[in-house]
């Protein structure tokens, strides 16, 4: 991509009258030296004079114009990684946006958030996540086409700016999720981070870098609250844009209501437990999902956590089941949290609950490092109950049952989808009986997620699986419903 900021007209002209100069002087020596009869020595001496102070002050500009470059080169690249800054991308963006503007295609913003970087940076330290980052830099290199603009735009959050057919754009956004999400031996260490990508598209000429690299964030941010991995920026994502005023938690706490969804054991069909949800009423869009609301919240994911727990806690004591237990999801910053474990233990005594009536579902890419075995083995020591959830999604499911004593996993529903087709696929049938096997050596219970059929249901039955859950079993439903419908018949 041309950048004009790297030209320098004005030092390349003041280098002209030196070069004349230089000339000049070369071609009276020169014809000096062929014709020494017409011209006097002592006329040669100025002329030699002149060319040497030519040429050291032709030298000098030259170092000087190549170090201004080196210095705004320098000024648009990452350090570390060598790839474009943040400066150089937003220019480039306002670069498209002035050429070309009668052309037809369109403009491509890309931003990539790392999710759980800090955990490697805590756990392996600074280098490893250096090391991290270098290696995504050139993973997603490779998968991204010759013409992009691939920048490090801070941290752990990339850039890419792309141009041409938005068909393009949506097939390269699972590629470049996929790359960022993979795997990377460093150090002879398997190092895990998920990866939250956001795109947004607009036409070439129309489009302004500063609502693109807006949208793009917040496609990338409800990618990482609904753990899909990759999202395109649509119009109703900006309906509910946070704002200083609206991100405060105890100005928002009043309209979090808490959701529940039954967790059945399959043979004989009992209530085995609920799963804790969080949504948010709103006066004009009824309940909203997290994706349309956690960015509100952000930096307030601690306050949150424990809300759920002491909401929780007060439904348990309510409905006075000893049979039936909550299962919360806790994020990574929360479970190392130096404060979690006493507070954890005031608001259940609080509640006059048990703490075994309690699972934290922890995802696997919270599952980092001999930090996270310390923390999950002190809850297991209180007789908090752990699940590995989405199990099965990511690259490193089996190895985690070796490194944790965990006492559920959730199988993913990408796993528990293909049971639902006819014929079952044979192939997810085997993979889930394999991990049902396993887990039963293991003394591990299993929850399959996602289960949407009757088919899928006596697949599962019949492979061993112990417990379920899924819209087919029962929808979410809000807490006093739940406490009705579900939990009050099988008291």
């Amino acid at each position: 991509m041309h950048h004009p900021q790297l030209q320098l007209p004005t030092r390349e002209r003041s280098t002209i009258p030196l070069v004349l100069a230089i000339l000049a002087s070369l071609s009276l020596l020169v014809a000096a030296a062929l014709f020494p009869q017409t011209f006097p020595r002592l006329a040669i001496w100025p002329a030699a004079a002149t060319l040497l102070a030519a040429l050291g002050r032709l030298t000098l500009a030259v170092r000087d114009a190549r170090r201004l470059v080196t210095e705004e080169v320098l000024a648009r690249t990452d350090e570390l990684t060598g790839l474009a800054n943040r400066r150089k991308f937003v220019a480039a963006l306002e670069e498209m946006r002035k050429s070309n503007t009668s052309r037809t295609d369109s403009v491509g913003v890309f931003i990539i958030d790392l999710d759980g970087f800090k955990d490697v940076n805590d756990t392996f330290g600074h280098e490893t996540g250096d090391q991290l980052l270098k290696l995504l830099a050139h993973r997603l290199l490779d998968v991204l086409p010759r013409d992009a603009l691939l920048a490090r735009l801070g941290g752990d959050e990339f850039g890419v700016l792309l141009s041409g057919d938005e068909r393009v754009f949506r097939l390269i956004g699972p590629e470049i999720h996929r790359a960022s999400a993979a795997p990377m031996t460093i150090n002879h260490e398997a190092v895990v981070v998920g990866a939250s990508v956001g795109l947004a598209i607009a036409a070439r000429g129309t489009f302004a870098p500063s609502d693109s690299l807006r949208r793009a964030d917040i496609a990338m941010y409800h990618a990482k609250a609904v753990r899909s991995g990759y999202v395109e920026w649509q119009p109703d994502l900006d309906r509910r844009a946070p704002t200083k005023e609206t991100n405060d938690f105890e100005s928002l706490q009043g309209n979090l209501i808490l959701y529940f969804q039954p967790i059945y054991q399959l043979s004989p069909r009992t209530l085995a437990a609920g799963e804790a949800l969080i949504r948010m009423r709103d006066e004009i869009e009824g309940v909203l999902l997290p994706a349309n609301f956690l960015k509100e919240l952000s930096g307030h994911e601690y306050q949150l956590a424990l809300y759920v727990l002491k909401e929780g806690c007060q439904y348990l004591r309510a409905w006075a089941n000893t049979a039936f237990s909550i299962h919360i999801n806790i994020e990574g910053q929360v479970l190392t949290n130096p404060l979690f474990v006493e507070d954890l233990q005031k608001i259940v005594r609080g509640a006059g609950v048990s703490l075994q009536q309690i699972t934290f579902e922890i995802t696997e890419k919270e599952l980092l490092g001999k930090e996270s075995v310390a923390h999950i083995n002190e809850l297991r020591a209180l007789g908090i109950r752990i699940a590995i959830d989405d199990f099965g999604s990511g690259y490193s499911a089996l190895s985690y049952l070796q490194k944790f004593q965990v006492d559920w996993i959730k199988l993913d529903q990408s796993l528990i989808a293909p049971l639902s087709v006819d014929p079952v696929d044979t192939r997810a049938l085997e993979v889930v009986r394999a991990t049902v096997e396993l887990a039963a050596r293991l003394e591990i219970h299993v929850v399959a997620e996602g289960v949407e059929s009757e088919r899928a249901l006596t697949a599962l039955n019949d492979l061993g699986v112990t417990h379920a859950q899924g819209f087919y079993l029962g929808p979410p439903v809000d807490a006093e419903q739940f406490g009705r419908s579900v939990v009050l018949p099988y008291s």
